[in-house]
Parts: C-alpha cells; structure tokens; sequence
C-alpha cells in the first residue's frame, strides 16, 4: 500500500496539535513534563541563552549553586539548540525545540521503516508512535535522531556532504553519556534483528563522526574529569559487591516488562512491550520470530548491565564510571517500535495480530495522557490532602466502588480549576505573575527554596543557593550539607540520597512544623531570602513582599540570622 506525503503530514499535524493544543486551550500555556526538563535543563537552557546573548560572559552560570559551577559544567553552553532560547522568550524556545525534536524522530522513523519494511502503512503509522513517545527535547536530540543515523548506514545510496552536516548538527545537539556511546548498541540490535546489508565502513564513520561531535558537545565535562576536577560524582560510592539473585532477577525482569531503565525522556510505557514481545513469538514466520527473540535479548541485556554492575564496574575507567550504561535502555523505543512495524507488515496470524494491537492500543491511552498532562498523577492534585487521603483509605481497603460512587464524588467533587492549574504547564510551574510582583521588592543575595523547585527562581534571574546540578564541585556538597545538616538527620533515605548522590541540592522540608535548616549557614553562602510553597514560621525568618502571595501562593522571607 503506498503512502502520500499529504496523508504523513495530516496525521503528524493533527497529533501535534493533540499533543500541544488541548492545554493551551485549557491553561494558555503548554504543558512540559517536570522531571529533569521543567526543574533543570529548561532552566540551563535559559541561563546558556543569556551566555551567549551577554557575548559568552561566564558570570551569567554564576546564578546556580552559590556561584560554584562553571559555564563549561552545562552541556547546553554551546548546543546548537541553545540558538532558540538566545532569540526567542523560553516558553516559544522550547516549543520551537520540541517541534524540531519531533520532526527529526518522525522523519528518520519513517525513512528507516521505509528501508525495513517497505512504503506499506506501518511506516507511517509506527513513524509518529516513535516520535510522540519522546517526552521532551532539552537532553538533547540523539534519541530522536537514532533511526536518522540507522537509516543512513542501511541504505544503498552514499553520503553527500548534506547528510554528513546532519549527522554534525544531530551529534552536536546530543549527550555523549545519553546517547553518544549508546548508538553502536541500537546498531548493532538491529541487525542481528532485521539481517539487513550495512556498508561496514559507512556505518563506522557515520559513529566516529557522531560520537566525536556529542563529545564536543559534553566536552566540558569531559575536560573537567581530565583535569580532576573533584565533582559531587567524585563522592559517589562504588558499589563492588553483587545483589541477591532475587534483585537481580527483579531487575532484569522489570527491564523486560516495564521498561524501567528507560524513563529519561520517553514516556513510561507500562507492559505494553510485553504484548508485543508474545506477537512476535506467536508471529508464524521464522523471521519474525528471530527478530522477537534479538528484541527480547536488548531488553534482557540493559537489565543485566544494570543487576551486574558491581561485577564489572571496578574495571572501567574512572572517568566513564559515572555513565550509567543501563541507559541502553532509552533506545529500547527504536529497536520496538521497528519490531512492531516489522510485525504488523509481514505477519497474518491472527492471535500475534491481536497482541500487537493491544499492546499498541495500550501504549497509545499511555503516551496520549502523558504527552498531554491529561494523566492521573495530575488528577490527584484536584483534590484537597484530606479528600486524597480519604481515597487512598477507601482502596487499601478495596472499596473501589465507593471511590467511583456518587457518593464520594458529592462529597468530594473534583474541582476542575484546581486540575488545571495543577498541571505543570509553564505558567503553572514557574508563577510569572509572583516573580513579576517580587521582583523590585527582592534584597541583594541569593535566594533558598522550601517545599518547591529550587530552579524557578534562577529562571527568573535570580541567583539561589541551591538547585539541581549533573555536575557541580564536591566542595559545595559538603558547604550546602552543612545547611540541611539537622534536617536530614533523623533520615537514612534523605541522608543516603545527599550523601550518595546529591545531584540535587535542596532543602528536604516537606512539613513546615519540621523546619530544622541552619539559616546562618545559609548565610554564609550567600543566602538572604527564603522562598516558600508554605507559611514559615521561625525566629530567623521575617515575612517579605506579603502582598504578593495571592499572585502565586508563594511565600518570601528574608533572612535575619546573626
């Protein structure tokens, strides 16, 4: 069956409109999933924009972590993608970026199907469930540009010195530690699925090529491991001894079912592969059936590397230990989705039909409500602690019906305004409207921030001593413990997770009555002003700028430690 080109972009068009338009038109803003995107690399994105707006000025990095980090530390000081958020408002940066981001994934899915499978309609079809699959762009766009590069080292044609520019321009808007080192392994997945001709030598230095330029891209990182630089990661524990055989059962078994090595930057796919995985093994054609069985061994192979890893991580080189190889995983989209299209092109039997489309249908309700906001984490912010609570009772003690009831619903109606301003869109995340209000009434210093989003207020400018960072100097670890000291201490979770990891620093206050933060030593990194999701009450703290909580419901503070 052949496809028109008008029929790839009504559908690709109607799916961008789906993705972006249901929350515009609910909150006038654009949804962006939260975690590693809105609370950092949005927010690194914004501040590399005035580097090179400023004429490439160091000092503008000087607004996270108490001025410790460096311009170099930040993969987006010199990604071509930084471009959008130099010239243009965040907010249309990262639409702009996004858009960019799904037309490489749509275009490059639907050009390596096509040399698969042929022009038949799974290309088109497969093409854009790859492509909104992808959460965000800001890590960078080797994910979305994989089945680009593939594609170019399986087709018959040779390289022209446009296609050699693409793969620059795609390496260098690309991780090397979350994408660059991992392209060899979706290669070589590939062909031992698909058996398909490669030009050896092409495919070589399609890789050198692209994994130089996302080591371009990391290269500040890279030169402060070489300069040993001691970073946070320095602190990190290597961990030499095996889990139990359980554990390690656990983990390669939720690599299979779930997925859960692959949750940076792609939607959660549930169990979704399962059913496809079954597709393949019912499938009749010997073909089909090899390719499930090289799928299935990836999925085994990234939870492997993940349950082995004390085993083999002594041996490598100090300064890769801090690449989490499990991230393979990631790609598990590509090596599926090319698995599903493969199926649903050359397989007739009925039952390995009928498990593809469940597992396609599944992960379809999946993506669409998460690429949305429209998804139940999001629900639960409509109703009050106390109706939440009362729910959660209501189903540890299987009373689902109850929770379904007019009943409850009378009693606890969702409130759809609280919904959607509980969506993180950006105006909802980041509270313009406060920071507008707050702006002039602000003294000199750096901010500290309570029960919220350490990164909101860099992203308005202003300098914080706190915030999430992949890489930051390990001295300040130990500076900044000594400001959560007393609050983390009655916690072995809170002390593992800043002690052993401490990529974010932040202040671990979730019960304003439990307020035990040293605000001197805040002081002495620079602090003055404590930004609050809740009223604070404690002797060194004295209320600022009140009028302006009914902008945001934030609350200011400014700090008057000795």
């Amino acid at each position: 069956m052949t496809l028109s080109y008008r029929n790839d972009f009504t559908l690709f068009a109607m799916l961008v409109l789906l993705k972006y338009g249901v929350m515009f038109l609910l909150t006038g803003s654009f949804y962006a999933p939260v975690h590693d995107n809105l609370d950092s690399d949005v927010v690194y994105s914004v501040v590399a924009g005035d580097f090179w707006r400023s004429g490439f000025d160091p000092a503008v990095f000087d607004v996270f972590a108490g001025g410790s980090t460096k311009w170099y530390y930040y993969t987006q000081s010199f990604s071509p993608q930084t471009i959008f958020y130099t010239i243009f408002s965040p907010q249309i940066a990262y639409l702009l970026n996004e858009l960019l981001g799904l037309i490489i994934a749509y275009a490059g899915m639907r050009l390596l199907l096509g040399e698969l499978i042929g022009n038949h309609k799974s290309a088109r079809l497969f093409a854009c469930l790859f492509a909104f699959s992808i959460s965000f762009s800001t890590y960078g766009l080797g994910l979305h540009g994989a089945p680009y590069l593939l594609w170019l080292m399986f087709r018959a044609r040779g390289m022209n010195w446009l296609a050699w520019g693409f793969v620059v321009l795609l390496g260098l808007s690309s991780n090397l530690a979350m994408h660059g080192v991992f392209l060899p392994g979706v290669l070589i997945a590939l062909l031992l699925m698909t058996r398909h001709k490669v030009n050896v030598s092409r495919a070589i230095l399609i890789t050198i090529v692209y994994v130089a330029m996302t080591a371009v891209q990391s290269g500040g990182i890279i030169y402060a491991i070489l300069m040993d630089e001691p970073s946070h990661r320095t602190a990190w524990p290597l961990i030499t001894s095996l889990a139990s055989p359980s554990k390690i059962v656990s983990e390669i078994t939720e690599s299979i079912l779930i997925l859960d090595k692959s949750y940076h930057a792609i939607y959660l796919p549930g169990i979704f592969v399962l059913f496809w995985l079954v597709a393949g093994f019912t499938s009749k054609g010997s073909g089909i059936k090899r390719a499930t069985f090289w799928a299935f061994l990836f999925l085994f192979f990234v939870g492997a590397s993940s349950a082995f890893l004390p085993a083999y991580i002594e041996y490598i080189p100090s300064a890769l230990r801090s690449i989490q190889f499990e991230r393979l995983g990631l790609f598990s989209i590509v090596v599926f989705v090319c698995l599903a299209a493969m199926i649903h092109a050359n397989s007739r039997a009925r039952l390995a039909r009928g498990f593809l489309w469940v597992g396609f249908w599944m992960y379809v309700v999946i993506v669409g409500l998460a690429s949305t906001g429209l998804n139940p984490s999001n629900l639960e912010k409509s109703l009050t602690p106390a109706q939440l609570a009362q729910a959660k009772q209501l189903f540890r003690a299987k009373e689902y019906k109850r929770i379904l009831s007019n009943e409850f619903f009378g009693e606890n109606g969702i409130n759809p305004a609280s919904f959607i301003k509980g969506i993180p869109t950006f105006e909802n995340h980041f509270r313009p409207a406060y920071f507008a209000c707050l702006k002039d009434r602000l003294p000199k210093g750096r901010v500290l921030s309570i029960g919220l989003d350490p990164m909101i207020a860099p992203y308005h400018g202003s300098s914080v001593i706190d915030g999430y960072h992949n890489f930051y100097p390990l001295s300040y670890k130990q500076e900044f413990r000594d400001v959560i000291a007393n609050q983390i201490a009655g916690s072995e979770r809170d002390l593992a997770y800043y002690d052993d990891w401490g990529s974010r620093l932040i202040s671990f206050v979730i019960n304003p009555d439990e307020l035990k933060i040293d605000f001197n030593a805040a002081k002495k990194l620079g602090a003055t002003v404590v930004l609050s999701a809740f009223p604070l009450q404690d002797k060194n703290l004295s209320a600022l700028a009140p009028q302006c909580s009914e902008q945001g419901g934030l609350y200011a503070y400014k700090i008057s430690a000795p």
